[in-house]
C-alpha cells in the first residue's frame, strides 16, 4: 500500500489543519475565558506580550487532539471535543476566579470526584439549564460529525485506520506524559517554556496573568518534591518508630501534661532583624530598645532564616510543620507552592492544636492568595483564616501600603478574647514588608550602609512601630486572664543592604533573626543561641511541660547536635563556624539527618508508613 498518494497527503493536511484550528481555538478560548471576556486584552496577550507562549500553548492542546484522534478516529469529532473541553476549562477557571478571586489550579480538576456533592450546592433550574446547554453542544457535535467526518462518510478503510492510529497514540502518550511531567528536572516543555515566560512562585494571580492560563496551570502541576532515599521501606520507618518511641517515654516520664494549658500565638514578623549585628550599616538611635530588653528578660535566640529579603512561606512552613527545605529537591523554590497538596498529609502544630480541642486561627494582614495560603492554611488543620479583607483593625502608618503591627496585634488578641476554648493563632504580619524609602516622609532615623540612605531610614522607622506594637502587646498579655504563650520571631532580614555591607558579613549573619519566646504566667530565661524554626516546637513542650510525640523526641534529638539546617549552610553543635554540605558534618550527626529526612520523605512522597504507625501520636502509659 503507498502511503504517499495525493489523496493520502490531502487526508494528512485535513488531519493537520483540523487539529491546529481546534487547538488554535482552544487555547483563545481558556485564555478569552480567563481574561473576563476582555477581547483587547486576550489580542494584546497574543500578538505584543506573549506570542511565543501562545503558541506554545496552542501545541499543548495540539497534544490533546492527537491523543483523542487516536482513540476516537475522527480529526472532526476530537476537534469538536477539545473546543468543548476548552469551554469547560474556561468557565471553570472563570468562575473560580469569580467566587474565590484566585485561578484554577490542577489538583481541583480532581473535585469531579465529588460530583454528586456539587450537584446538591447547585438549583433544579440550573441543572436543567446545564443538561440543556449539554444536550445542545452534543447535538452540534453529531451534526457536525455526520457531514463533515471523513469516517463517518465510510470514507476510511480499517486497515488505513489502523496504520495511522496505533502510531499517533504513541506518540500523543509520550507527548501528553511530557507535559504531565512539566516541572520534572530537564523536562523539555519546561525548558522551552522558560526561554519565553517569567514564572512567579510567590503569587500565582501573577504568575497566570503574565504567562497565560495554560503556563500558570501547567506550573502548578505537582512534581518530585523528594528524591527517594535508597533505604527507605516500612521496615526502617518502623525502625525509626521505636527507636523514638523509646526516647519519648524517657522524656515523658519527667513530663506532667498531655495537652496545652495555655493559648499559643504565633508571631512571624515582616522582615524583622537586629540592625545592631550587621557589619558596615550605621544608624543614629535604636529602634528596638523594648525588643532589646525583652529578650534580656526571657528565653530568647536567632532565628535561622532561609533567605535574605524573601521567603517568608518558607520561615513560615518549618515553623508550623517543624519540617525543613533541607530535604526537598532544588527546584522547590516554596513547599506552600509546589507542594501545597502534599500538605494534607505532614504534622503541624494546627493540627495538633485541633486534635487538643483548641482553636486554629491564621491571620494575614494581606492578600489571602499569595503563595496559595487559602489552600495552604486548610490543608495545615487552621480552622479559620483571617487575612486583611476580614479584619476588623486595619491601620496603617504614614504612606505605608501595609497594615500596621498594631492593628495585626489587636485583631490577635480580639480572635482570642472571642472565641471559648483555647487558642492557636499564627500571625504572618506586613508592616515591614519592603519597599522603605516611601513610607515615611520625616523618619526619625539617619542611616548609612543600605543601597539607598532612604531605604534603610525608612526600614529603622518600621522596626520603630513594631516595636512600641510589641510593648503595647506584652501590657495586654500580661493583663489576660489566661496562659498565653508567645514564640515572636523574624522571618528574614531585609533586602536592603549594599553589596559592600553584606561582603562584611558572615552568611550565617545575614541569615540571624530575633526570636524569643514569652509566656504572662511563667518565669522564662536563657540564651538558646541560633536555631532552625523547625525546632521551635521543642521549647513550646518544654515550657509548658508537655509530653511528646515520637516525632517530637526525633526534633529533639537532631536539634541537640544540629540546631541549624539549610541547604548549604549547617550550624553543627561543638564545630566552630557553619559547614557547606551534609559530608561535612559528624558521622552521628549524618546519622540522625538521615533518619529525618526519611521520615520527611515517607510524609511527602513515599506511602505514609509513619502515620500508620502512629509516628505523630502521643504515646501515654
Amino acid at each position: 500500500m503507498q502511503l504517499f498518494t495525493k489523496r493520502n497527503l490531502i487526508l494528512v493536511s485535513r488531519f493537520l489543519l483540523i487539529g491546529l484550528v481546534s487547538s488554535i481555538l482552544a487555547s483563545f478560548v481558556v485564555q478569552y475565558f480567563y481574561m473576563g471576556f476582555n477581547l483587547e486584552n486576550v489580542h494584546n496577550f497574543i500578538f505584543n506580550i506573549r506570542t511565543e507562549v501562545f503558541i506554545l500553548s496552542c501545541l499543548v492542546f495540539f497534544s490533546l487532539f492527537l491523543f483523542l484522534a487516536s482513540l476516537i478516529g475522527s480529526a472532526v469529532l476530537s476537534g469538536s471535543f477539545l473546543t468543548v473541553f476548552s469551554l469547560i476549562l474556561g468557565s471553570t477557571a472563570y468562575l473560580k476566579y469569580q467566587y474565590r478571586n484566585e485561578p484554577l489550579f490542577p489538583s481541583e480538576l480532581s473535585m469531579i470526584s465529588e460530583l454528586p456533592f456539587l450537584v446538591e450546592m447547585i438549583s433544579t433550574r440550573e441543572i436543567i439549564f446545564i443538561l440543556g446547554g449539554l444536550s445542545a453542544i452534543l447535538f452540534l457535535i453529531v451534526l457536525v460529525y455526520k457531514n463533515f467526518s471523513l469516517r463517518a462518510k465510510g470514507s476510511l478503510t480499517k486497515r488505513f485506520q489502523f496504520m495511522w492510529r496505533f502510531p499517533l497514540f504513541v506518540l500523543s502518550l509520550a507527548l501528553i506524559a511530557n507535559i504531565y511531567r512539566f516541572n520534572y528536572p530537564g523536562n523539555p516543555l519546561r525548558q522551552v517554556y522558560n526561554q519565553y515566560t517569567d514564572f512567579v512562585t510567590y503569587n500565582q494571580d501573577l504568575n497566570y496573568a503574565r504567562n497565560g492560563f495554560v503556563a500558570g496551570f501547567l506550573f502548578n502541576l505537582g512534581t518530585e518534591v523528594m528524591e527517594k532515599p535508597t533505604e527507605y521501606s516500612r521496615h526502617t520507618i518502623e525502625e525509626i518508630h521505636e527507636k523514638y518511641t523509646e526516647l519519648a517515654n524517657e522524656i515523658n516520664r519527667d513530663r506532667l501534661l498531655s495537652e496545652s494549658p495555655a493559648n499559643i500565638l504565633f508571631i512571624m514578623n515582616e522582615s524583622f532583624a537586629d540592625p545592631s549585628t550587621i557589619e558596615g550599616f550605621s544608624f543614629n538611635q535604636d529602634p528596638i530598645p523594648y525588643t532589646r530588653s525583652l529578650m534580656d528578660s526571657t528565653l530568647s535566640g536567632q532565628a535561622f532564616a532561609q533567605n535574605i529579603g524573601g521567603g517568608t512561606a518558607n520561615s513560615e512552613f518549618e515553623a508550623l510543620t517543624s519540617l525543613s527545605l533541607e530535604p526537598l529537591a532544588s527546584r522547590i523554590y516554596s513547599p506552600y507552592v509546589e507542594a501545597a497538596d502534599e500538605l494534607n498529609d505532614v504534622p503541624s502544630l494546627a493540627k495538633k492544636a485541633n486534635d487538643q480541642g483548641m482553636n486554629a486561627t491564621a491571620i494575614h494582614p494581606y492578600n489571602a492568595r499569595l503563595y496559595k495560603r487559602t489552600t495552604v492554611y486548610d490543608n495545615l488543620g487552621f480552622n479559620d483564616f483571617i487575612y486583611d479583607e476580614h479584619m476588623t483593625f486595619n491601620e496603617k502608618i504614614g504612606n505605608s501600603d501595609y497594615i500596621s503591627d498594631d492593628s495585626a496585634y489587636k485583631e490577635m488578641i480580639q480572635r482570642l478574647n472571642e472565641t471559648d476554648n483555647l487558642d492557636f493563632i499564627h500571625l504572618v504580619t506586613m508592616q515591614n514588608h519592603m519597599a522603605y524609602g516611601h513610607k515615611y516622609d520625616d523618619p526619625l532615623f539617619e542611616t548609612s550602609g543600605a543601597t539607598e540612605d532612604a531605604e534603610g531610614n525608612g526600614y529603622l522607622q518600621d522596626l520603630y512601630h513594631s516595636d512600641q506594637a510589641l510593648e503595647a502587646l506584652i501590657e495586654e498579655v500580661d493583663q489576660h486572664d489566661e496562659e498565653i504563650f508567645i514564640v515572636f520571631w523574624g522571618d528574614h532580614q531585609p533586602g536592603i543592604y549594599s553589596d559592600d555591607t553584606i561582603s562584611q558579613n558572615s552568611r550565617l549573619t545575614m541569615r540571624e533573626t530575633p526570636l524569643f519566646f514569652y509566656s504572662n504566667k511563667r518565669e522564662l530565661s536563657g540564651d538558646i543561641g541560633t536555631i532552625s524554626p523547625i525546632y521551635f516546637i521543642n521549647y513550646i513542650l518544654e515550657a509548658l511541660d508537655m509530653m511528646v510525640s515520637p516525632f517530637e523526641a526525633m526534633l529533639m534529638e537532631l536539634e541537640a547536635v544540629l540546631p541549624g539546617i539549610y541547604g548549604g549552610l549547617y550550624l553543627e553543635e561543638g564545630i566552630d563556624g557553619p559547614v557547606s554540605s551534609r559530608h561535612e558534618l559528624q558521622v552521628e550527626t549524618i546519622r540522625l539527618l538521615n533518619e529525618f529526612t526519611l521520615i520527611q520523605y515517607d510524609l511527602f512522597a513515599g506511602s505514609n508508613y509513619s502515620h500508620d504507625i502512629g509516628f505523630y501520636d502521643l504515646h501515654t502509659n
